[in-house]
């Protein structure tokens, strides 16, 4: 495998779930979907929660060995199912105490766990009808509300492997964030999560939700089905019901310029909104620039309106100027 690249420094997870300073974090998303052994998932994923572990099958034959070192489990695995189809138990081994892990079951229900432990190869009885032979030992907790979830995690399981790292700082801050608040353990963020700058916290998904959620309190209502990425010049379709106008948005986050245009649609609205401010071009007859500074000023102003990944980013920026607020009056 490559090399891991450096991540955001984090807190280790100890195998009491307790966080440890100072690693190199990186979050995943696993599927549990068994191929082998009784082939539920349910039963996977209620073998996983008990032995706390998360895990995957890729099991070799023969009678069963508990603990086998990975040099010997990997030849045998290579023979057994080539090189291709264990990418995903690579990635599970290359998995270090303090990465986090986020899984759901078969109801759509999240978790989202902590490793305690590396690679391991545990045959089991138990694990083989379960097909979790693979395993990280873990910290597990349920993420309850559905909106605390971020959405690139979500989309993320719509990719095909079993296993996949999320290279995302956003997500990775946030994930430190919810875990922090899942377990009361205080958590040391990067770089990113110690920004005042609330946009600098969000992903383009969460850009977006914020922008759908501002523009219906203007009497807007979003049309569900047009927020597809086969729109690939706008993010989603309006209708205004007062009059039926249509209208139309383009989201863009970081650093990434948003041309002025009509959207090749003269006869809608345009809405743009640039989380940094930078857009390029002259405002057109129905175009129409969203500031920054109103739409976080919306979001703060709201907090019943927030989903619950943007509200927690909110709240957590509310605990940084507290904490700066207090600095400074220890200093003078």
């Amino acid at each position: 495998m490559g090399t891991r690249p450096a991540r955001v420094r984090r807190a280790t997870c100890s195998r009491s779930g307790r966080l440890l300073p100072d690693s190199v974090q990186a979050t995943y998303r696993l599927h549990i979907r068994p191929k082998a052994g009784d082939g539920n998932a349910a039963t996977s994923v209620a073998y996983c929660l008990a032995n706390n572990v998360v895990g995957m099958g890729w099991g070799i034959g023969g009678q069963s060995r508990p603990l086998l070192p990975w040099q010997e489990y990997w030849q045998e695995a290579m023979e057994g199912h080539g090189r291709r189809s264990l990418a995903s138990v690579q990635r599970l081994h290359a998995v270090r105490p303090g990465d986090f892990i986020w899984t759901r079951d078969t109801t759509g229900r999240y978790f989202l766990s902590c490793a305690t432990g590396t690679w391991e190869y545990r045959d089991t009885e138990a694990g083989r009808r379960a097909d979790i032979l693979n395993v990280v030992s873990c910290t597990t907790h349920p993420v309850s509300l559905p909106d605390d979830v971020p959405g690139k995690v979500i989309a993320s399981f719509r990719a095909g492997s079993t296993l996949q790292q999320i290279r995302s700082l956003t997500v990775a801050e946030y994930t430190r964030m919810l875990w922090s608040d899942l377990t009361g353990i205080p958590v040391v963020l990067g770089t990113r999560g110690t920004t005042q700058d609330l946009f600098a916290l969000l992903d383009d998904e969460d850009a977006e939700n914020l922008v759908f959620i501002y523009l219906q309190t203007k009497g807007w209502v979003v049309v569900p089905r047009s927020r597809s990425k086969d729109t690939m010049g706008y993010e989603y379709v309006l209708i205004r019901p007062r009059d039926g106008r249509r209208a139309v948005v383009q989201v863009k986050t970081g650093n990434t310029a948003l041309q002025i245009s009509d959207l090749g649609q003269p006869d809608c609205t345009a809405f743009f909104f640039q989380t940094s401010g930078i857009y390029l071009g002259d405002d057109l007859p129905a175009t129409v620039r969203l500031s920054p500074t109103d739409i976080e000023s919306f979001a703060r102003a709201n907090p019943l309106l927030m989903p619950g990944c943007i509200g927690r980013r909110i709240r957590h920026l509310q605990r940084l100027s507290l904490t700066a607020r207090d600095e400074t009056k220890v200093r003078t």
